[in-house]
């Protein structure tokens, strides 16, 4: 061990053994301070699991409000009334159209609420009438294509 104590502690005033304990607790608190930032720093950072957990949470709790929303309009299509039904308890009296569109608008209107914003709700006959319409466009695409 040297006889000469540093400069740091020469200039506090401090005899050779009080500066290197001085010297040793600054530099443990150094560390300690250093420690504690670095575990801060790592509890910054999320996990991918904990966000995909979130996400899927999250989902879950829209499709529940959805599934509850009272705006969805309930759609059947008879062929004798004239092609899809709209019935809603705020509309005066049921709504038709020959198409799913046309009958968006019809109800947007009455509603007074954007096209955009209205959600029908099919049920199977006009699900199937949907489907039915969609598969004979694509058959005509190819016909012409052809």
């Amino acid at each position: 061990m040297s006889a000469v104590p540093p400069k740091a502690d020469i200039a506090a005033g401090r005899s050779g053994s009080e500066g290197h304990r001085a010297a040793a607790l600054t530099t443990r608190t150094l560390l300690l301070g250093e420690r504690r930032r670095h575990r801060a720093s790592c509890a910054v950072r999320p996990s991918p699991l904990l966000a995909a957990v979130t996400a899927t949470i999250f989902g879950m709790l829209m499709l529940v409000i959805a599934m509850l929303d009272d705006r969805a309009i309930h759609v059947t299509f008879d062929a004798t009334r004239g092609g899809y039904i709209a019935t809603h308890p705020q509309l005066a009296a049921p709504v038709t159209a020959l198409s799913l569109s046309v009958l968006r608008a019809r109800v947007g209107r009455q509603l007074d609420i954007a096209a955009v914003n209205v959600r029908l709700k099919l049920d199977r006959t006009a699900r199937a009438q949907r489907d039915l319409r969609r598969r004979g466009a694509r058959q005509t695409a190819k016909i012409k294509n052809s």
